[in-house]
């Protein structure tokens, strides 16, 4: 018995500390979401808190938002259907990009969630993708990922949810599509061009145009309508470097070596150079 009260007793003068402090606990779901879309800022591979690993962090905020779902403000719920809160891969997402049924060569890029499943309902999350998830998805990597280097399974995921997007009957070529370029970077389709010039690729500065990567199959390019680099690039001449013809001869210029050539003397030399070799010959 005392033991319990010494307890009730402590317990008691923590929250009087709390509220003394201005301190709110439990904290509000805004704040919560504020929070979580701070720490969502940072990519998961660069995660700059080693003791707290991201998959717990964002199990944490999950658990506590669905303990209180039913409290949460509707415009808050809504807020929540955009906020990138799902760890996905090498970044976050938001649900939009999350499904109870996603398939095994797309989970890189599309994740199944770890949220309740009232609030998967509440979040307007699917069972599966379809057309326009793929879509919505292949147009929002290259601002996502802009400058990022997919890693392999994220490349693998990329080419998959390209196949499965341009294999969807209603399917239309758009060059806000995010397209594998052969760095291995998520570039929207009307910046990419398939490398059928080789020798001219090699007189371009790095960075100057974006190579579809090779792991693309020609159907599949021919879906998306990438143009071949011979068609993107125009090779012209610089002004003032316009070709001449100099002088290639160091003891006659080229005028004059054409008029001794057109001349009588050397037809003459000519025909008995010609004459003697034949009768060398018979």
């Amino acid at each position: 018995m005392e033991r319990r009260a010494v307890t009730q007793a402590r317990a008691h003068t923590a929250e009087i500390t709390l509220g003394e402090l201005g301190l709110l606990h439990p904290p509000p779901p805004s704040l919560v979401l504020a929070h979580g879309l701070t720490i969502s800022a940072e990519a998961p591979d660069a995660w700059p808190y080693p003791e707290d690993p991201a998959e717990l962090v964002v199990g944490s905020i999950w658990a506590f938002l669905n303990e209180r779902w039913h409290t949460i403000p509707a415009d808050l719920r809504a807020r929540l259907t955009t906020a990138p809160l799902l760890l996905c891969g090498a970044a976050f997402v938001s649900p939009q990009r999350a499904f109870r049924s996603c398939p095994a060569s797309c989970q890189p890029l599309s994740s199944v969630p770890t949220p309740a499943e009232f609030v998967l309902e509440s979040l307007g999350v699917v069972a599966e993708p379809t057309l326009q998830h793929y879509t919505r998805l292949l147009r929002e990597l290259p601002a996502e990922c802009s400058g990022r280097r997919f890693s392999p399974p994220e490349r693998r995921a990329l080419l998959a949810a390209l196949k499965l997007a341009a294999n969807a009957p209603g399917f239309a070529p758009d060059g806000r599509l995010a397209v594998l370029t052969a760095d291995g970077c998520a570039v929207a389709a009307d910046k990419v061009a398939v490398d059928d010039a080789p020798w001219l690729l090699r007189r371009l500065r790095s960075g100057v145009v974006h190579v579809a990567s090779c792991a693309l199959e020609p159907a599949l390019r021919a879906k998306l309508r990438l143009r071949p680099l011979s068609e993107v690039i125009r090779v012209v001449l610089a002004p003032g470097s316009e070709p001449t013809i100099e002088n290639t001869c160091d003891d006659f210029g080229a005028a004059e070596l054409t008029a001794r050539i057109r001349s009588m003397d050397f037809a003459a030399a000519a025909s008995r150079l010609l004459a003697a070799h034949a009768g060398l010959r018979s």
